[in-house]
């Protein structure tokens, strides 16, 4: 199977060098004006150091706007948008995105990888605030009411900060109107699938304005637990709330007040047991997880007339998860956590300058606390009581030279500083635990793009990645470990532009990135021959690289007739990796790292009125594990959806919806204990969306 997909790559790898293709916009963000097609200069990427066009973007970016978003309002989560876009790979209904090979909520498997409180390997920021790992796994956050969601590939860490060495995915809702605007759907679907939504926005007065937004959604799990007292289901809470003020004596300044609330509940993950068609879960025990979650963000910026612009972001958030063990086990594993941050930016100059560029300084503070006590049939099994603390303080700056007429030179650094305290006491261990170390890296990142023409931009970008280390528990050894920070240097060639008079966006991302010291998490061995276990450990993989490409492409054939594409090729390999007990990785894949992925969609309009959509995605093959067990492999899959929708006037919609069109309960994350997470089965659903 390794040289199938080797050679799969190649081929692909060498179509991305002859055939420019696009990672982007979608008919969503078509300009309008424009009979067909888009124009890429119009989309603007905010999840950059600087706002700039998406064809000056040298990121591989995939941006959804707001009529994308729309259209999977069955899919309730972040998570769940973004799983079509290519090397972005969504393992299960409770797993959080693998981007380019790399989880993004962090190595963290097992319970004392759970205790070591990895970070974010991904970051996902909600107008501007960064959910945390719990979040990120249990969906990422509601999709109601958002403007655009800007999914990076690929270490952001000069932009983003320390924990994006995966990518970042940017999410914007909308922001309060000064003219009165309403919106509301309702969703029913199988499995008791149900979502409204609300949103209102208008003035308070002719200089403030306010916007509410509320957004519920809950669905039966689709698995038959036959323990009795399993009946675990999905529910899920969104309010948000935004003031604006721009005082008309003031002009330039803009100041605005965002609070967020989420309530989640559900099953730590969906498992199936063989048979898997079944959808039946004979396991002993199943636990579940609550979060709850709540932010304040205050934005305030000062445009001033000379191309300068002032603006600095507070925002303080609070997140209480608890993991509830279910019978026969019993106890809770909960982690509370408040964090309070500051961006300040200015900003010189603007796109078309001869120079201009941004400066900025960003501080957090992070203080969390985990308790952890879980019992056997009424025996105790272990207990932990841990405090952490991360603060971190960035300066940064970009400036961009453009030099000639179709010329830029970017060159962006990030000076960062993470300090990592970790107190406490475990039951594993006799000694108290307390680890304080300090972290300095200099991030830098560098891009030449050169405009071919008027349509065509092609250009080279590299930059650093960087994670910060921390520690854990060791179940073997009854003693306390340390892991090192991890690194990456990534490079890319890029290539953006339009053809056909505009009615065909194209662009490519070629990419290769070497990891040093990557952080993964093992089983934690019991004894010598690893045939008892407990949880598992996070150690550092000394080398391991990952090279491939994304591309995809947006051609409005006919006025009436809108198609897509997309492939996503990766190859990654672990090239010199043995850990604390002796088990080697080297030559082995990444876990959960598709070899390559490929997606078609087409959207007709029938009639003015009626609009009939699919989409169907490829997957190829994998190994659930770092290990490459072979009793953890999985076979490609493919996944259909459609949609149909009816407007009898503006602002009304009704549609209806299949997700997975031929019920393909294909496995996408296989365990050695025979439990699987599947595709979620067939689902019909109908729906109304209005809007005045």
């Amino acid at each position: 199977m390794m040289q199938i997909r080797l050679s799969s790559r190649a081929a692909l790898m060498a179509s991305a060098l002859v055939a420019p293709v696009c990672i982007g916009p979608r008919a969503a963000l078509a300009q309008e004006g424009l009979e067909t097609g888009y124009y890429l200069g119009d989309i603007i990427i905010r999840g950059t150091i600087a706002e700039r066009s998406l064809k000056d973007t040298a990121s591989s970016v995939t941006v959804l706007g707001e009529e994308e978003i729309e259209e999977k309002a069955a899919a309730g989560t972040v998570n769940e948008v973004i799983a079509d876009t290519p090397n972005v790979f969504i393992p299960g209904t409770t797993s959080a995105p693998i981007i380019r090979g790399v989880d993004s909520d962090g190595p963290l498997v097992g319970g004392n990888a759970y205790l070591a409180k990895p970070l974010p390997r991904a970051t996902m920021s909600i107008d501007g605030r960064y959910v945390s790992s719990v979040e990120l796994g249990a969906g990422g956050g509601t999709t109601w009411d958002v403007e655009s969601i800007e999914v990076f590939r690929g270490p952001q860490t000069t932009s983003q900060g320390a924990n994006a060495i995966a990518g970042a995915v940017v999410v914007t809702t909308k922001d309060p109107t000064f003219e009165p605007e309403y919106s509301a759907q309702a969703v029913y679907g199988s499995r008791n699938k149900r979502r409204l939504s609300f949103a209102a926005s208008g003035p308070l007065s002719p200089d403030f304005a306010a916007r509410l937004a509320l957004d519920y959604s809950g669905r039966d799990t689709f698995v038959d637990y036959t323990h009795p007292d399993f009946d675990y289901d999905f529910a899920s809470l969104n309010g948000r709330l935004k003031l604006l003020w721009e005082p008309a004596d003031m002009p330039g300044l803009r100041v605005k007040l965002t609070y967020s609330h989420t309530d989640l509940h559900r099953p730590s993950n969906e498992q199936v047991t063989k048979p898997y068609r079944d959808l039946d879960n004979t396991s002993e025990y199943q636990d579940y997880m609550d979060v709850i979650a709540d932010g304040v963000v205050l934005d305030a910026q000062y445009d001033f007339d000379n191309g300068i612009r002032l603006s600095n972001q507070l925002q303080y958030s609070e997140a209480d998860y608890d993991f509830t063990f279910a019978l026969p086990y019993s106890g809770t594993a909960a982690r509370d956590s408040a964090t309070l941050s500051n961006e300040l930016k200015l900003t010189l100059g603007q796109g078309e300058d001869i120079w201009s560029g941004v400066l900025g300084v960003y501080f957090s503070d992070e203080d969390a606390d985990a308790d952890f006590a879980n019992s056997y049939k009424g025996a105790p099994l272990g207990s932990a009581d841990l405090s952490y603390r991360t603060r971190s303080l960035a300066l940064f700056g970009e400036a961009t030279w453009r030099f000639a007429s179709d010329w830029a030179l970017t060159g962006g650094l990030r000076l960062q500083r993470d300090r990592i305290e970790i107190a406490g006491t475990t039951s594993y261990v006799t000694d108290r635990l307390d680890y304080d170390e300090t972290f300095t890296e200099i991030l830098p990142a560098l891009t030449l793009s050169h405009d071919l023409n008027s349509d065509w931009t092609l250009g080279a970008t590299v930059s650093k990645g960087y994670l910060p280390g921390g520690s854990g528990t060791n179940f073997r050894g009854g003693d306390y470990y340390e892991f090192d920070p991890e690194t990456a240097w990534n490079s890319e060639l890029f290539l953006r532009g339009t053809a056909l008079d505009g009615a065909l966006d194209l662009s490519a991302n070629l990419f290769y990135t070497r990891y040093k010291d990557i952080q993964r998490s093992v089983t934690n061995c019991l004894n010598a021959d690893c045939s008892v276990t407990q949880g598992s450990m996070i150690v550092n993989g000394e080398r391991a690289h990952a090279y491939g490409f994304e591309l995809s492409a947006d051609y409005q054939a006919t006025p009436t007739l809108r198609l897509s594409g997309d492939i996503g090729a990766l190859q990654t390999e672990v090239t010199e990796f043995t850990d604390h007990d002796g088990t080697k990785y080297e030559g082995n894949e990444f876990a959960r790292a598709p070899g390559y992925s490929v997606g078609l969609g087409a959207a007709w309009d029938i009639t003015r009125d009626v609009t009939l959509q699919g989409d169907m995605r490829y997957v190829d093959g994998y190994y659930s594990s770092d290990t490459n067990e072979p009793d953890t492999e999985v076979d490609g899959f493919a996944l259909a959806n459609m949609r149909l929708s009816y407007r009898p006037r503006d602002g009304v919609e009704y549609f209806a919806y299949v997700n997975n069109v031929f019920d393909n309960r294909a496995e996408l994350s296989v365990s050695t204990n025979d439990a699987a997470e599947i595709a979620e089965p067939r689902e019909f659903g109908i729906g109304l969306r209005m809007a005045f």
